[in-house]
């Protein structure tokens, strides 16, 4: 009956450390004002829900009809009420702007301008890839300063002194902010290729595991692709590696509860 209690208890407890780690994070997050963030976010949770409801629908170990129960009726109705929100969220669209822009960095000042400046550097990153003929330029940035950086910076005045910015002296010292398109100026077609097989394969492992966060962990990965070169970040190989092992995880798992449960031979 004890080992019962802790075998019931382990998880929970696992559980309820992850909430609470959760939170600093959020915070931090939140106090860091990085519109990247909130939209990982906003794309993470979702993908979690979405996949948690397919794990409780196809699992069919006996016991857990409930949870399937109740992931066929979320899946079902999820239509009908996405029908019944979208009238409401139409007729108060100006609320629902408000309230995003209150996310968003500067309460949505620079979104316009900061879109502009990133279509401009992945349009120079493009055909910076192309004219390498598509086997990179090497390691190191290959793109202009916009001007608008280098008048933003001026305008600021003093730099903090541990911050350090590419100069201006017309030499090409300046990075696209998108991992895809830095490791295509840097990497070429094969680096992207490669690099793209192993975030779909990570996915894909991550799903196979039944694992709805490590799907929500590399969906949140994929956002901070979008805005910033993360291939240098330990913490996002560390994410990968995650994924990769997941299958190799669960199973792993699944022997040492079958090990635990089922009689020992004598």
């Amino acid at each position: 009956m004890i080992d019962d209690t802790i075998y019931f208890c382990i998880p929970l407890i696992g559980r309820l450390a992850a909430i609470l780690l959760l939170i600093p994070s959020l915070v931090a997050g939140r106090l860091s004002q990085s519109d990247a963030f909130m939209l990982a976010m906003c794309t993470a949770v979702p993908v979690w829900i979405v996949v948690k409801l397919i794990v409780w629908l196809n699992d069919k170990r006996p016991g857990l009809s409930l949870r399937a129960s109740f992931a066929q009726l979320m899946l079902m109705a999820a239509p009908a009420l996405i029908l019944c929100c979208a009238p409401l969220l139409l007729s108060n669209a100006q609320e629902v702007r408000g309230l995003v822009m209150g996310l968003a960095k500067n309460n949505g000042a620079q979104a316009a301008a900061e879109a502009d400046l990133r279509i401009t550097l992945w349009h120079q990153a493009i055909e910076r890839g192309i004219e390498s003929g598509m086997l990179g330029l090497g390691p190191g940035p290959h793109l202009h300063i916009p001007p608008s950086i280098v008048a933003g910076r001026a305008s600021t005045g003093k730099q903090p002194l541990n911050l350090a910015h590419p100069d201006q002296n017309g030499t090409m010292n300046y990075e696209a902010h998108n991992t895809v398109l830095d490791v295509f100026t840097q990497g070429g077609l094969l680096a992207v290729a490669s690099f793209i097989w192993i975030m779909i394969r990570a996915t894909s492992r991550a799903y196979r595991s039944r694992s709805a966060g490590l799907v929500a962990l590399i969906m949140g990965a994929a956002i901070f692709l979008m805005t910033g070169n993360i291939v240098r970040q330990p913490i996002f190989w560390f994410a990968v590696v995650l994924c990769l092992t997941a299958r190799d995880s669960a199973r792993a798992s699944a022997w040492t509860s079958m090990s635990t449960t089922w009689p020992a031979r004598t």
